[in-house]
């Protein structure tokens, strides 16, 4: 007997995946996309589109003999993209319900199907399961319609239940600033630019439940229609699952993520009602989806509190405010972008060595989108390789002129270029007087020779002692390899390690070896200002370093 998990690798499938592995309970798992390829390799996963019929079809018909419960969870549960584009949502929340529930009911399989409590209006609560829907917006249509799809396709067969919840949320998530709607409060929080005024829905109620408490009542509701024979122990139709406590506004949550970290929050404004849906861009929101349900005992089940829940997630982010010495700590810095601003300067260096050589280049914004994202070595060797034809040898000579070049033209341009970011001689200034308590190095990319020219115009930087730079290493940011030899070097058994970013790539590296990271944003650059890419990084944000060291 084997439990079937569609979206497996999605907010509540992992949970779900680590409930069963705990209990050793037998399952299959499916994914269509996932960040974790030790998580999607495992033998009791399979890639599957619910969007492609033929591709489910193909699945339940050669594992229909094992399976005896079907739990669904692929869902697009973005409300606002939900509003934007009708018939993508409706392939993913109704259709492949619709397709998945009716092969499920032809083979004998008990199907438990997640729905939400925006199948209401919010306008008179209490809802139980037998309360009459009328959703606002099309997330809320698209799920009502797909529960009407299950319950068509059992027809009369006890052998389905569908669970109704609202808002949920996970620490066990690959990003808690962004994976679901409860703990992304904290991105407004844990970005330190209080100068920067944000608003905060005041007026309708949330009721969020904690994901490890919703697994454990699937599983319960899985496992009862597989050890019981009769149907009247079977959970069947439609059920509520909901905490009886938890009630709050958005900004009442954030307020309370702001108390857990220690953070200021008076630069987050509550707002009410006049502020509408439609001038904030998005979907319309019930203002309150009590739910209730009388058909069971709803005390029976765990039911974790909401302040707990949140000191433990957010404890990774806790530490003492940089600027006291009652800790100790190891520091990881990146050097372009993060301790000096040298964006400009290396593109007019590169710009200067491509024009010498009637080659094209990049613009600024292109070269600023860039850098984020992606290796200016990789792109170097590319060119080279090109204008070799291929060559092996001759790459690398063209390669070494290229850098050459570059370098020769970076000593003129950092002279008026290179600046230090805003105010990092607070953070430099707070290592030098601590030697005994602060640990620092620096993790770039950039060559010796560079970093040396850099250092003569901004000789501040040479508080840090220690340093690894690109000839150091072998592979280049995003690669781990730097900041973990930084850590093999440097790192003393220091209390807290903590890592200062300014890049995508950069992120993608310092994860591996810090798990508190504060991203540097440049308040000048065009590019930062589009694309918000920082937002959806489980870092501190801060464009001013009295932001990181004043917090004491």
């Amino acid at each position: 007997m084997t439990i079937l998990i569609c979206g497996a690798s999605g907010l509540v499938g992992r949970d779900l995946c680590d409930l069963f592995d705990r209990e050793n309970i037998n399952y299959y798992g499916t994914y269509h996309s996932c960040n974790d390829e030790t998580f999607c390799e495992r033998e009791n996963m399979f890639r599957v589109d619910f969007t492609n019929p033929s591709e489910v079809a193909d699945f339940f018909s050669n594992h229909k003999q094992e399976l005896t419960v079907c739990i669904f969870l692929v869902v697009q549960r973005l409300v606002d993209v939900c509003e934007n584009d009708w018939n993508a949502i409706m392939r993913v929340n109704i259709n492949a319900v619709d397709m998945t529930s009716s092969l499920c009911a032809r083979y004998g399989i008990y199907f438990i199907h997640l729905s939400t409590d925006y199948v209401f209006d919010g306008s008179s609560s209490p809802y139980f399961p037998d309360s009459t829907p009328n959703p606002l917006q099309n997330y809320g249509i698209s799920k009502y319609i797909s529960e009407l799809r299950v319950q068509a396709n059992y027809n009369n067969n006890p052998n389905y239940c569908i669970i109704r919840t609202p808002v949920l949320y996970s620490m066990n998530t690959n990003s808690i600033l962004y994976d679901n709607a409860v703990t992304v409060l904290a991105k407004n929080v844990m970005d330190l630019r209080t100068h920067i005024v944000k608003n905060e829905d005041d007026h309708h109620i949330r009721r969020p439940v904690y994901i490890p408490d919703l697994c454990l009542f699937i599983r319960a509701i899985a496992l009862l229609s597989i050890n019981y024979l009769s149907e009247e122990y079977k959970f069947s139709g439609v059920y509520h699952y909901y905490h009886p406590d938890n009630c709050f506004t958005k900004y009442q949550m954030t307020v309370k993520i702001a108390n857990c970290l220690g953070l200021p929050h008076l630069h987050i404004i509550p707002f009410k009602p006049d502020y509408t849906e439609e001038r904030l861009g998005m979907a319309k929101r019930p203002y309150d989806t009590n739910l209730k349900d009388t058909q069971y005992n709803i005390s029976s089940f765990s039911s974790s509190e909401f302040d707990e829940t949140i000191e433990c997630g957010f404890s990774r982010f806790k530490h003492p405010r940089l600027g006291t010495t009652e800790s100790s700590y190891f520091l990881m810095f990146d050097l372009d972008g993060t301790l000096v601003h040298t964006s400009y300067a290396h593109y007019r260096s590169y710009l200067h060595v491509f024009r010498n050589r009637n080659l094209n280049f990049m613009t600024y914004q292109e070269w600023n989108r860039f850098i984020n994202y992606k290796n200016i070595h990789t792109y170097l060797e590319n060119i080279a390789c090109e204008l070799a034809n291929h060559d092996i040898i001759e790459t690398q000579n063209i390669l070494s002129d290229l850098r050459n070049e570059k370098l020769e033209a970076f000593r003129i341009y950092a002279l008026t270029y290179v600046i230090p970011t805003k105010n990092c001689h607070e953070i430099l200034d707070f290592i030098e007087k601590n030697p005994d308590t602060v640990n620092a190095v620096v993790v770039t990319n950039s060559s010796k020779a560079t970093i040396d020219v850099i250092c003569e115009i901004v000789p501040i930087l040479n508080k840090i002692k220690n340093w690894c730079f690109r000839e150091t290493y072998t592979n280049p940011k995003p690669h781990p390899e730097s900041y973990d030899l930084a850590l093999k070097r440097y790192y003393n058994n220091e209390q807290y390690i903590i890592g200062f970013e300014n890049t995508n790539i950069g992120y993608e590296s310092l994860k591996h070896s810090a798990k508190i990271i504060y991203l540097y944003v440049d308040n000048d650059d065009e590019y930062s200002k589009t694309d918000k890419w920082y937002y959806k990084k489980d870092a501190y944000i801060f464009d001013d370093y009295k932001q990181v060291v004043s917090l004491s």
